[in-house]
């Protein structure tokens, strides 16, 4: 039987003991849910943890695979779903860190250290494991029998799971031999550039000059510290301006296609359509019939949506 043990701000949900993650839980999937988690984004830093199964994990039009021990970071606003709305088979634990607010659960510094280290974390998921498992599995049973000790167990395994991700963003870091301030300057750099030339095609060897690189080292170098090939990223960037420019201005589908140097709006719609799950033109729409069906759901829906598909959620 699928089973859904949350905490958290929902109503009917059990209150989290620590106000700066406002939510907390687990989902163990024996049987594939269809249609469970509606693309959305929230004010908070969201974590998930694959315990078991494989999970594929969309974020702002990229899909990230997960496996055992991987965990994803998602940041605030960013959207988010799961391929094809589908929940499979696996256990993953959730958690999420609001930093939109700074609680009496935390000193200013720690506070502020922590919304830094979330904001610039590095690369998008992680292989935490065990690490991350036993501090997140003892905040679940403080949660789960309560007493006198459990909001300071609470207190205590915040900080553990906090100094769990930071610990596993250095060790990979190293790993791959950058250092956090180079790896932001390069992801700030091609940001700019991308910025500046979205109506032209833009290359890796055009990338890879902004650094003196070959164009080889630069796609090692920026595939480590962003988890996405060059060609991928630009790709990414530029459908989401693409979302932008539907929303915001009244050009054709041709003419955002020219305006983001897509060899042509067939060319355009498909990119489009196969990061988003809808067409241009079907987002557009959405856009317009806002007021009665809204593309990004409100996450309080999302959550009582997936709780729906539960027994006795």
């Amino acid at each position: 039987m699928n089973l859904l043990e949350r905490y958290g701000i929902r109503e009917g949900d059990q209150a989290s003991l620590h106000k700066s993650l406002p939510v907390i839980g687990r989902r163990v999937i024996t049987q594939v849910l269809e249609e469970a988690i509606f693309p959305h984004s929230m004010p908070f830093f969201q974590a998930i943890y694959v315990e078991k199964g494989e999970l594929e994990w969309w974020v702002d039009g990229h899909f990230y695979h997960l496996s055992p021990g991987d965990l994803i970071l998602v940041k605030p606003y960013e959207t988010q779903s799961s391929l094809m709305g589908r929940l499979p088979l696996g256990e993953r634990y959730f958690l999420q860190f609001n930093l939109y607010e700074k609680h009496d659960d935390i000193s200013p510094e720690e506070f502020s250290f922590i919304t830094k280290t979330l904001s610039e974390f590095i690369p998008r998921v992680i292989s935490p494991g065990e690490e991350f498992k036993r501090p997140f599995l003892k905040l679940i049973e403080a949660h789960r029998n309560q007493d006198e000790m459990s909001t300071m167990i609470s207190k205590a395994q915040f900080y553990e799971i906090f100094t769990c991700l930071y610990q596993a963003q250095q060790s990979y870091l190293k790993s791959v031999k950058v250092e956090h301030s180079a790896a932001l300057s390069m992801i700030n750099t091609v940001d700019h550039y991308i910025l500046q030339h979205f109506d032209q095609v833009i290359t890796s060897s055009n990338l890879a000059r902004l650094f003196n690189l070959s164009e080889v080292h630069f796609r090692r170098k920026f595939q480590a510290v962003s988890s996405m090939s060059p060609i991928k990223y630009v790709a990414s960037k530029k459908l989401q301006e693409a979302r932008r420019l539907l929303t915001e201005s009244k050009f054709s589908i041709g003419e955002i296609a020219l305006e983001l140097a897509f060899s042509s709006s067939q060319h355009f719609s498909s990119a489009f359509t196969k990061a988003f799950s809808l067409s241009p033109r079907e987002y557009r729409n959405e856009v317009k019939n806002a007021q009665t069906q809204l593309p990004l759901k409100k996450v309080s829906d999302v959550a009582a949506a997936i709780a729906s598909k539960f027994p006795g959620k």
